[in-house]
């Protein structure tokens, strides 16, 4: 593996929930089942000193299930216009 490839997978590493940030950022939890579905993953942010799924706006009922959480990708950013047209 080439050393860019690495930089980048251990960018993408899942990291540790309690490490998540509080400030509102959109994350991506994995998270397991209990009743033994498959895995999941699903985006989450914390808000009013609780996690909320992103998707409908419900409270994280159950955070032990959550196994690790990574930043939700951001969009590319545009190139600046030159100005020197």
């Amino acid at each position: 593996m080439t050393h860019s490839k690495v930089q980048r997978s251990n960018k993408m590493a899942w990291k540790p929930f309690k490490t998540a940030p509080k400030d509102g950022t959109l994350v991506i939890f994995w998270i397991s089942s209990e009743k033994g579905f498959e895995d999941t993953t699903a985006n989450f942010y914390y808000h009013a000193r609780k996690w909320y799924w992103e998707c409908d706006d419900s409270p994280l009922k159950r955070p032990d299930l959550v196994n690790g959480w990574t930043l939700y990708p951001q969009p590319p950013k545009k190139p600046m216009k030159s100005t020197n047209q």
